[in-house]
C-alpha cells in the first residue's frame, strides 16, 4: 500500500469529516421529525408524578421552543450517527496502528457503542426517581413548572455520563492488553475503587438520597467486577501468546 503524504492525509480527513457531518445531518433530520415522539418518551417516566403535583413543562421566551428543538435534534442526531462516525474515524486512524494495536482497537471500539447505549437505557430508568426526589423537596402548595430546555439538557448530560461510565470494562480490557494495569492491581485497590465508585455515583445522580445512590452505584460495582474478570482473561491470553512465541 502506497504511503500517503501530509496533504493526502489532510484531504482524506476533510472527506471523512464531511461524511460525518452528513451522517449527523441525517440523524438530526430524523430526530427533528420524530421530536414530539422522542419528547413524550423522555418525559414519560416523570409525567404522572408531575401531574400529581399539578405541574407542567414550560418554555420561556418566543424563540426557546425552536432553539430547544434544534439543539436536541443535533444531540440526538450525533448519537444516531455515532456508529458510522466511528467507522470513519477507524478508517482514518487504523493505518497508523500496528497489527496488535488494531486487534485491541477492534475489540474495544465497536462493543463500546453497545455499552454506551446500555448506559443510556440504564440512566433512563434510574434518573426519574432522582428527579422525583428533587421535586418532592418543594415547599407545600408550590407548583413545579419545569423548563423543557433545563430538563432535556440535564437528561442529555446524564445520558452521556452514564454512557461513559459503562465503558469501564472495555477501558480496563484495553489497558490490560497494553500492559498498563493488571488483575493484582485492580484487586489490591478494591477499597479505593469502591469508594471512588460511590463518589462518582453521587456526582452523576441528580439527587442525594441513599436509595438512588445505591441504584446507580451497585451496577457500577458490577462493572468493576466485570473489569477484573476481563483483565484476568486478557492476562491469560497474553501469557499463552508469550509462551507460544518462545
Amino acid at each position: 500500500m502506497k504511503e500517503m503524504d501530509f496533504w493526502e492525509h489532510l484531504d482524506e480527513l476533510r472527506v471523512r469529516l464531511i461524511r460525518c457531518l452528513i451522517y449527523v445531518g441525517i440523524g438530526a433530520s430524523v430526530a427533528w421529525y420524530l421530536y414530539p415522539y422522542i419528547f413524550n418518551f423522555l418525559t414519560l417516566p416523570i409525567k404522572s408524578f408531575l401531574e400529581e403535583m399539578k405541574g407542567r413543562f414550560v418554555v420561556v421566551g418566543i424563540t426557546e421552543p425552536f432553539v430547544i428543538k434544534m439543539e436536541f435534534s443535533l444531540i440526538v442526531g450525533a448519537v444516531i450517527a455515532s456508529p458510522p462516525i466511528l467507522m470513519e474515524l477507524w478508517g482514518f486512524f487504523s493505518p497508523a496502528f500496528s497489527p496488535s494495536e488494531r486487534k485491541w482497537a477492534k475489540l474495544i471500539v465497536f462493543p463500546s457503542v453497545i455499552l454506551f447505549f446500555a448506559g443510556v437505557v440504564f440512566a433512563y430508568f434510574v434518573i426519574p426517581p432522582g428527579f422525583k426526589f428533587l421535586l418532592q423537596q418543594s415547599p407545600p402548595d408550590v407548583t413545579p413548572f419545569i423548563s423543557i430546555n433545563n430538563y432535556l439538557m440535564l437528561l442529555a448530560k446524564m445520558f452521556i455520563a452514564f454512557g461513559a461510565v459503562f465503558q469501564l470494562p472495555l477501558i480496563s480490557m484495553l489497558l490490560a492488553g497494553l500492559g498498563i494495569i493488571n488483575t493484582k492491581m485492580l484487586i489490591s485497590r478494591w477499597r479505593e475503587i469502591i469508594v471512588g465508585i460511590f463518589v462518582v455515583g453521587a456526582i452523576i445522580t441528580p439527587s442525594v438520597d441513599v436509595i438512588t445512590l445505591l441504584i446507580v452505584s451497585v451496577p457500577i460495582v458490577f462493572l468493576y467486577l466485570l473489569s477484573v474478570l476481563l483483565t484476568f482473561l486478557v492476562e491469560r491470553r497474553r501469557s499463552k501468546v508469550a509462551e507460544a512465541n518462545r
